[in-house]
């Protein structure tokens, strides 16, 4: 039996079509933080890295941003984390994982670690890197997994936005590079992923909440097919995690609202590039 019986046993039942959501990601995160051993908080807090980049992101282009709450880190940690970068060469403080002094001391400095790519896919990209080192194999597929998927979405863009892929693909990975490269509809990935139709296949679908929606079901599809033999474990409580952080996510946007943000994304591109009518 799993080290986490009396947790996952207790989480309610949940639902990617669920339209209400009373148990939340903040929710959660208490809990696992009163019963996770050491070892695997480290893993669990991989997750909430995301927040932390956004919020790390915020606080070098405004000290005085509200950051999420959600975040490992406070406000003061992070603005501490900054400060020392700014006053110690080479600083360290195993309180934070190593990529966050990278990443601040090229901001600060204004020496992008990669000209093609925005801070944004910087600090996203150390991120995936970190994440990959994971010494869970379950996790470290997860992140493998949507760094792909992430990839094979850029690369469509790309395509019918007539860019570089340079200027969005991340990683250093053989997956990489062959999406960097090829300039096939299979992008020379044909019988290395087996989810690469499937994700072709979304990225056809013309209403963008909808192509969000499948996206969604299909990496909760991934996550119930990953997780099926971890029984009480914390694969699936990082599982739950994610599952939880997907419906708040649609919970807090209606159909409306969903699809006036994407088409508003794509308004701005179209006045930075010529796109497509029917994009």
């Amino acid at each position: 039996m799993g080290a986490y019986y009396c947790l996952i046993a207790g989480l309610p039942e949940i639902s990617l079509e669920d339209k209400k959501l009373n148990f939340t990601v903040s929710d959660f995160k208490m809990e696992l933080d009163e019963i996770l051993s050491a070892q695997d908080k480290l893993l669990v807090n991989l997750f909430f890295l995301h927040y932390d980049n956004i919020n790390l992101l915020r606080l070098l282009k405004d000290p005085e941003a509200q950051i999420d709450s959600r975040g490992t880190f406070t406000t003061d940690e992070l603005a501490k984390l900054i400060q020392l970068v700014k006053e110690i060469e080479n600083p360290m403080d195993k309180r934070f994982p190593s990529y966050f002094f990278t990443f601040v001391a090229a901001f600060l400095e204004d020496k992008p670690l990669n000209d093609s790519l925005s801070w944004e896919d910087q600090l996203a990209s150390l991120y995936y890197e970190h994440a990959g080192k994971s010494s869970n194999t379950f996790i470290n597929e997860w992140f493998e997994m949507n760094l792909n998927v992430n990839n094979i979405l850029a690369a469509v863009a790309c395509r019918k936005l007539n860019r570089d892929p340079l200027s969005a693909i991340l990683g250093t990975s053989d997956i990489s590079d062959a999406i960097r490269q090829s300039g096939q509809r299979d992008m020379g990935l044909t019988g290395l992923l087996e989810y690469l139709e499937t994700i072709l296949r979304i990225t056809e679908e013309k209403d963008l909440y909808l192509r969000e929606q499948k996206l969604d079901a299909f990496r909760w599809k991934w996550l119930e097919e990953h997780t099926f033999f971890h029984i009480f474990t914390i694969e699936q409580a990082f599982a739950y995690l994610i599952k939880l952080d997907m419906i708040e996510r649609w919970t807090s946007m209606s159909a409306e609202k969903g699809e006036a943000i994407f088409r508003s994304i794509i308004e701005q591109l179209k006045k930075e590039v010529k796109l497509p009518e029917n994009f």
